[in-house]
């Protein structure tokens, strides 16, 4: 019953002016801010590129939590081509990155999937 009289007076202001008069304080829940918060900490960052069927021209900066990837972003160091040469910033691919949702082998199988013989479709 608590919160709903809490929910109640969410509108009420409280009148201690901050901010030259330009702030609100509120008596609403900020939980949701500390899962925002954790969403995006990460342990280290690592450099990679997205290995499979990729030429690896495009290099990311991969940031790890647990050993599983939390975010990424693409790199911007590249070295110049050439001073009269516009720079052709970001590399990779054009359609955006591939296969960053299956890093490690503990998201795949452990073993081979066994495909059967295909059936035959005319005697032999």
């Amino acid at each position: 019953m608590s919160h709903f009289l809490d929910r109640l007076t969410f509108f009420r202001k409280i009148n201690e002016p901050f901010a030259g008069g330009h702030g609100i304080t509120t008596t609403e829940d900020r939980g949701w801010e500390d899962a925002y918060r954790k969403r995006w900490q990460h342990d280290k960052v690592v450099r990679s590129t997205h290995g499979a069927n990729c030429t690896g021209s495009c290099s990311w900066k991969i940031y790890v939590k647990g050993r599983i990837v939390t975010w990424e972003t693409q790199q911007t160091d590249y070295p110049r081509t050439r001073p009269d040469l516009p720079n052709h910033e970001p590399r990779g691919r054009s359609r955006g990155p591939t296969y960053s949702w299956n890093p490690t082998p503990g998201h795949r199988g452990e073993e081979r999937l066994r495909v059967p013989a295909p059936p035959a479709l005319w005697p032999r």
